[in-house]
């Protein structure tokens, strides 16, 4: 846990209200990781966040670090709120609660009566500053079974914390073992594991970093104690806090181990997946599918950004898992991955996008197929963004006959937003982001405003386009005429014969 955690509990009057029904895309993720789900229902009140939608997410993706909803929370005028999701299995969850975000772990089929803490807006200076990370507090949780398992949790990692800052420079600088294991023995004594196997495999976890401290020069030792007999926990930050050290630019340590040279020749070889994947397996380390499968799949995406390695060639293998790995798990990662290195590259598909306009109308980016879109991010209390609409205003009359021009606003609150777009005569399409993080994911917005030119077939012309002031016009004329020359290309007039007479 990190530093800036703290256990946050209030003495809130909750009451259970109506229960939501869970994200559809939720449901479609936890197929997709192979299990049944069981409702978990979540009540409050919270006057401070009355008429404010909050927004419950979990880590979908464990190496790319992607943010999934599970549901959302309507505030209501008196501060009461109710929801529900579906997980499989025990899954760390947050919201994201202005200056804060929260944090709690949720169990299949149990009811939890969050306390949440007065609330405090994120400046607009830190909502957009790609450095910025909000303070993480750990919830309090009021329902009696729940409260008892956040608490254990909450609790040891204190603790963890606490020893962890106190013997981590000695670990590291004598190499002691022993001592890790005296430090762990002593977490144990004040938190027993008892029977609960989330926090047994939790507190193995948090004991493998302290063991590789102590052990950075026995990779091998430390890999096997920790790693190789264990399930991969795909839900558990623990899991995914020791994988990320232990494995971080695995193939630099791998490729240069006796245990790896096999493997190395292979790769510089061009061997296809499956043979890797074999070769890989006669490694005692790595004779799970599903631990070998996550090495490999982080190793090529550590890989891909080196710069050292064929960028094709790790695509061309993670294409592969997609339809070879061994668990479903790692295919479903794989192709999540191949979309992140791939994303909004120039030639590619632009990310679906679908919001609310100020008619309150949901417009989607596919609703402008067959015409040229630039596509814009602007907030309107943003100094530069301001004076960027002016200049957005002009190439949207001169150009309004080849191209859309489409705003989205992320502004915290939609309608002052749009009074503003209206009050100042912009009457393009105009968006706002609606809360939903995933729009600004999806199209990468460290910082605004922002701009992509989006050609008739919904692929990326320009990425990232230049703004209005930067010859974006004379840019956008060149790439039409581009794409008007291919499509002649590709369907040529046809030439007429004495048979067309």
């Amino acid at each position: 846990m990190s530093g800036n955690k703290r256990l946050i509990r209030n003495t809130l009057t909750l009451r259970v209200g109506s229960l939501l029904l869970a994200a559809g895309i939720w449901c479609w993720c936890i197929t997709a990781w192979g299990a049944t789900p069981d409702s978990v229902r979540i009540t409050g009140n919270a006057p401070d966040y009355a008429g404010m939608t909050l927004i419950i997410e979990t880590v979908s993706h464990p190496l790319l670090r992607e943010q999934e909803e599970l549901t959302r929370l309507t505030i209501n005028e008196d501060g009461n709120y109710s929801g529900a999701f579906a997980i499989d299995e025990t899954t760390q969850c947050t919201i994201d609660l202005g200056h804060y975000r929260g944090a709690f772990y949720a169990q299949p089929g149990q009811h939890y009566q969050l306390a949440l803490p007065p609330y405090k807006p994120r400046p607009e200076a830190e909502r957009f500053n790609p450095f910025f990370e909000p303070e993480i507090i750990l919830l309090g949780v009021l329902t009696p079974d729940a409260q008892d398992f956040n608490e254990r949790i909450n609790d040891y990692e204190i603790d963890f914390e606490a020893h962890y800052n106190a013997y981590a420079m000695t670990l590291f600088n004598q190499h002691n073992s022993p001592l890790a294991k005296r430090v762990c023995e002593q977490l144990d004594s004040i938190h027993p594991s008892g029977s609960d196997s989330f926090f047994i495999a939790h507190k193995h976890f948090r004991a493998s970093r302290l063991y590789a401290l102590a052990m950075r020069r026995l990779k091998r030792q430390h890999i096997n104690r920790f790693f190789s007999n264990e399930p991969v926990r795909y839900r558990m930050p623990a899991y995914w806090d020791s994988f990320n050290e232990t494995f971080k630019d695995f193939f630099a340590y791998y490729f240069q181990s006796p245990s790896g040279k096999r493997f190395r020749m292979a790769f510089n070889e061009g061997a296809p997946y499956d043979s890797l994947s074999l070769i890989m397996k006669n490694d005692t380390l790595f004779t799970r599918d599903d631990l070998r499968e996550t090495v490999m799949i982080r190793a090529l995406y550590d890989a891909y950004y080196t710069g050292i390695y064929d960028e094709k060639r790790i695509n061309d293998l993670l294409t592969q898992m997609t339809e070879r790995a061994q668990c479903h798990q790692t295919r479903h990662l794989a192709r999540r991955i191949i979309d992140r290195i791939n994303r909004l590259k120039t030639g590619t598909i632009a990310p679906p996008l679908e919001a609310l306009n100020t008619n309150g109308k949901i417009i989607s980016l596919a609703d402008f197929r067959g015409k040229f879109v630039y596509l814009n991010f602007m907030h309107t209390q943003n100094y530069a963004c301001k004076k960027q609409l002016q200049a957005l205003a002009a190439i949207a009359r001169e150009l309004k006959r080849d191209l859309v021009v489409l705003t989205v606003l992320a502004d915290e609150n939609d309608q002052p937003a749009f009074d503003y777009m209206l009050k100042n005569n912009f009457k393009w399409e105009v968006l706002h982001f609606g809360g939903n993080g995933r729009i600004l994911s999806d199209y990468n917005i460290k910082a605004m405003p922002m701009y992509y030119l989006i050609d008739p077939d919904g692929n990326l012309a320009l990425s990232p386009a230049p703004a209005p002031e930067e010859n974006f016009a004379e840019r956008f004329i060149e790439v039409q005429r581009n794409y008007k020359n291919n499509k002649t290309r590709m369907t040529p007039d046809k030439q007429r014969s004495i048979f067309d007479m």
